[in-house]
């Protein structure tokens, strides 16, 4: 759904004037959050049953408590009460692990058939950690955040290293769109990631940022091989990266 809303801008809502953009997406929004809300309410479900498909998903959300998932989207599900845990656990409980979020962005391509004991993030040890009752502590998943993630792997000094990389990340992303909002070589597989970059706040932040990377790589050669394969009507502006640009 971001995607198609990312689409929808770059295709043809920036050149609407703001009171007609105003009246085509409120009723865009308002189907957009009743989506959201119903998959959220039934994404706990859908995410410890592997054998769930798309049509079991549909069908799930057509019943959903769509007022449920709509406090759950509100409230970040719980990410915050996972937050809150791993602040009053690390250090003083529990050992911490030293930025393993960014260690484990390398360890994250590393096939489990391979490496067998390869190390599980946090958010797949939380359950068993913090002892959850009436869940199943092996198939649940509750990252901490980008806070929480922090106050695990190091405290203070985690906090500012993950706000220095993650602002750096995030704002290469931004520079490079800013300065190729023409060009659908970058535009497209930007698009793509956006539900990726929306998710860090509350999601696996090391998982998340190799699937931007790598969805992100993936589309674009994609791309130049539909435009090896199709040709191409028109040309392609010149690409801007962002460190050629004065401040970087």
């Amino acid at each position: 759904l971001f995607g198609f809303a990312w689409g929808a801008y770059y295709s043809w809502a920036r050149y609407v004037s703001p009171k007609k953009l105003i009246l085509y997406m409120i009723p865009l929004m308002a189907g957009a959050v009743v989506v959201i809300s119903a998959y959220t309410a039934i994404r706990s479900e859908t995410s410890r049953d592997r054998t769930a498909n798309v049509t079991g998903i549909l069908r799930a959300m057509a019943n959903a408590d769509v007022k449920k998932g709509s406090e759950g989207l509100a409230s970040g599900q719980a990410c915050t009460a996972a937050m809150m845990w791993a602040i009053e656990q690390y250090p003083r409980h529990i050992k911490p692990d030293h930025l393993f979020s960014l260690r484990y962005m390398a360890m994250y391509f590393v096939p489990r058939q391979i490496w067998h004991d390869k190390p599980e993030p946090l958010s797949t040890k939380i359950a068993h950690l913090a002892k959850l009752r009436g869940v199943n502590r092996d198939k649940i998943t509750l990252p901490p955040g980008v806070v929480g993630y922090a106050a695990a792997e190091g405290g203070m000094y985690a906090l500012i290293v993950y706000a220095l990389f993650f602002g750096q990340f995030t704002r290469f992303f931004d520079e490079l769109v800013r300065l190729n909002s023409y060009n659908p070589f970058v535009i497209l597989p930007s698009g793509c990631v956006i539900g990726q970059f929306l998710g860090l706040a509350r999601g696996d932040i090391s998982s998340f940022t190799d699937i931007i990377i790598v969805s992100f790589v993936a589309t674009m050669a994609l791309m130049y091989f539909a435009k090896l394969l199709f040709g191409k009507a028109a040309p392609v502006p010149n690409y801007q990266v962002p460190w050629s640009q004065p401040g970087w």
